[in-house]
């Protein structure tokens, strides 16, 4: 940093890359894994350029969105499939996750949790109500 023609602040630090590894895995640069967020964003509205609203700049990145979302489920309720139908974790699609809950015999409360590499965990509580009619054969 300079203050006119004086050094003020300096830091200097020296790089190196030894090694560049992209696998299954990710991407590793000199043995360790480099974790990169972002979206690639091009432009695709040529009458407006770059006065795009930033909803629209979301709504394009949640389209990228392909992270596998983990769901939890705790209470008088239970998820609907498991792994091996793709049901949990789920693939997100366009950003959304979906998951099917079905509640136990009785009613109560019931707590969702979802979780996602690189995102913050979420939870959502709700509660089942008694069958008040009789059950459709």
């Amino acid at each position: 940093m300079r203050d006119g023609d004086r050094v003020v602040d300096e830091v200097d630090t020296r790089i190196g890359i030894r090694s560049i590894r992209f696998d299954n895995d990710g991407l590793w640069i000199n043995e360790e894994k480099l974790i990169a967020t972002g979206a690639n964003r091009h432009q695709e509205f040529p009458y407006v350029g770059y006065a795009i609203p930033v909803s629209v700049q979301y709504r394009d990145i949640k389209k990228l969105a392909e992270d596998l979302v983990q769901f939890e489920v705790s209470g008088e309720g239970e998820i609907v499939g498991d792994e091996s139908i793709g049901a949990n974790p789920m693939r997100a699609e366009a950003g959304v996750a979906s998951v099917l809950i079905r509640s136990t015999h009785r009613a109560g409360k019931i707590e969702v949790r979802a979780r996602a590499f690189g995102l913050s965990p979420a939870t959502l509580q709700f509660e089942s109500m008694p069958l008040t009619s009789a059950a459709v054969p």
